[in-house]
């Protein structure tokens, strides 16, 4: 602490007033500067700190992500017999020598990378992916004891790989707050030797039609990963999912005469959404031109420019913990150690193709019998009531 005194305050009379003949000139004074230095001791420093608020600040600046989850596989392939031969199998799942999700699919993270339009006045864009997380990040494992409906084994699974988004951001500048988890069936030989075929969805961005192409024989994916058909609304910063990508399993068998051959063919959508974060519904505008200081800092790096004249229109992400009130969506993750820990359940659903007409007819020709009534006896009921499907 420095402390300046001036002591001297004084009147001064000039000489031209003393007498006719004086003159004036100039007067000096010494003025000392002195200063005094003090400890500043603990008991004076006074701050408060609000756990909470730290908690979400430092939540809020953290993008990095470990993704864990459960998996529910629903499907007539579940349980089937590896060496299947007829159509019988596919109905009578069996407890070893199975095929089940961790010896049928392959599992990925991806995230959005680039669009691809036939030209610039196409309504629809194709949208590819890259591979962020292999099967070499993925753990896969049985959950405990735990059981769907239908009295199947539920897995749960894990990235080992901590996945920073931060540095991700797609062709139009979107920040990445949807990856995707991107399961690849490994296509097998079935028990007289025939190998299974896969094809894919491929798109046509003009008119949105659609026609397939063949996946090659246990696929290993290579980047960029051919993804779904999608619209973007530059004007309304949003980006609309039109048709989700299908892959197409065909299960090779033959009739009980062991010589004719039919197949089977399945549907199932490879992309698993993993929604991170949200955008808030409610639409921003601004141009950099704007007198109002405070709003043109609020312009974020991934607002879009509509028209290089500095209008700028974005949506801001939703901060964690919190959701919008227009449409109740946000996130809340457990933060430890700066990593945000996503929890996932999801269904991977392999379904019977039915845009197959053989594989149609042979799911019409299938009888099921009239369920039987519960008659009312309380006793039985109630022991029978939780009782899994058989």
């Amino acid at each position: 602490m420095a402390v300046f005194i001036i002591k001297n305050i004084v009147k001064i009379l000039l000489n031209s007033k003393k007498n006719i003949s004086s003159v004036n000139a100039d007067t000096y004074y010494n003025i000392e500067l002195s200063n005094r230095i003090s400890l500043l001791t603990e008991f004076e420093i006074d701050n408060t700190i609000s756990a909470a608020d730290v908690f979400d600040t430092e939540r809020e600046n953290s993008e990095v992500y470990r993704i864990y989850g459960e998996l529910e596989y629903l499907s007539l392939l579940n349980g089937l017999n590896i060496n299947y031969q007829h159509l019988s199998d596919f109905f009578l799942p069996v407890i070893t020598n199975q095929k089940n999700i961790i010896n049928s699919f392959d599992f990925y993270i991806v995230r959005p990378v680039n669009y691809i339009q036939n030209s610039s006045t196409d309504p629809y864009f194709v949208r590819n992916f890259e591979i962020i997380a292999t099967p070499a990040d993925f753990d896969l494992y049985t959950a405990g004891f735990s059981k769907n409906l239908f009295n199947e084994q539920r897995y749960a699974f894990n990235f080992t790989k901590d996945i920073d988004i931060s540095i991700y951001f797609d062709e139009f500048g979107f920040p990445v707050t949807q990856l995707f988890l991107y399961a690849v069936y490994k296509q097998s030989i079935n028990g007289y030797g025939t190998p299974e075929s896969m094809t894919y969805t491929k798109f046509n961005t003009i008119d949105g039609s659609t026609t397939t192409s063949p996946l090659p024989f246990n696929i290993v994916p290579t980047n960029p990963v051919y993804g779904d058909l999608i619209q973007y609304d530059e004007s309304n910063f949003i980006i609309t999912g039109i048709t989700d990508q299908t892959y197409y399993i065909s299960t090779p068998y033959r009739d009980t005469d062991n010589v004719t051959p039919h197949s089977l063919s399945w549907a199932y959508n490879p992309f698993i959404p993993l929604n991170l974060r949200y955008f808030y519904d409610s639409l921003n505008y601004c141009n950099s031109g704007n007198t109002s200081n405070d709003r043109v800092t609020s312009i974020p790096s991934y607002a879009t420019d509509l028209d290089g004249n500095g209008n700028f229109v974005w949506r801001d992400i939703i901060p964690q913990g919190l959701s919008d009130p227009n449409t109740n969506l946000g996130v809340n993750c457990p933060f430890i150690n700066e990593i945000n820990y996503f929890f996932s359940n999801q269904i991977l659903a392999v379904i019977p193709n039915l845009n197959d007409p053989y594989t149609l007819n042979v799911f019409n020709q299938i009888l099921l019998n009239n369920s039987n009534s519960l008659n009312y006896n309380p006793a039985v009921n109630l022991i029978n009531i939780n009782a899994p499907c058989v």
